[in-house]
């Protein structure tokens, strides 16, 4: 009983004499935060992308970033369109063409980001001066820095980019390119202010 007291005696007294320690939340939790500063697209950030005709053969590319910033939740990532590359030299090559991307008309694609959180992104992204809004589901961590991951699949037609569309050309059949694109993202930002 006389040890009890003592160990009880103790634990109370050091409560009150310890200094008090706070308990900080993780930096990178933003779940019903708003993003606060200024973030800048970091150089190895990567788009990728994959396309399929409807039976068989896929190809895999990517896509450069010319510039990006996000500033307290909002901002615009631009894409070089004419960087756009495949698997296949000569898909490359006809990707650029006024079949897909036109790039001697239309250099760049933008995506003007509206909203962020944890789990989306919702903006208009704009290709071939087309504009849609979509929402794509993102993992977000900050830890000073932020990263922004994640996957999504955009219609090719939604944007005028109807070259070999099985849902425009039906006489096709299983000669036709699917709609759907699959693209890819892990985008990295150093927070400047």
């Amino acid at each position: 009983m006389k040890y009890i007291l003592i160990v009880i005696v103790l634990v109370i007294g050091a409560y009150f004499l310890l200094p008090d320690k706070k308990i900080e939340a993780p930096t990178n939790n933003i779940e019903g935060v708003d993003i606060v500063g200024e973030y800048k697209v970091e150089e190895d950030s990567r788009i990728d992308w994959r396309g399929a005709k409807v039976v068989g053969l896929s190809h895999d590319g990517s896509i450069l970033i010319s510039s990006g910033e996000i500033n307290n939740g909002t901002g615009e990532i631009v894409f070089d369109v004419t960087s756009i590359t495949s698997d296949s030299a000569g898909l490359s090559k006809h990707l650029k063409s006024e079949d897909f991307f036109d790039v001697e008309t239309y250099p760049m694609a933008k995506f003007y980001i509206k909203s962020i959180d944890a789990k989306s992104i919702t903006g208009d992204l704009t290709i071939k001066d087309v504009t849609k809004e979509i929402t794509v589901p993102v993992e977000v961590s900050i830890d000073g820095d932020m990263a922004i991951k994640g996957e999504t699949v955009i219609d090719r037609t939604d944007f005028g980019i109807n070259y070999d569309s099985g849902s425009i050309f039906k006489e096709l059949g299983d000669k036709a390119i699917d709609d759907d694109v699959n693209i890819y993202f892990d985008l990295k930002f150093a927070k400047s202010k």
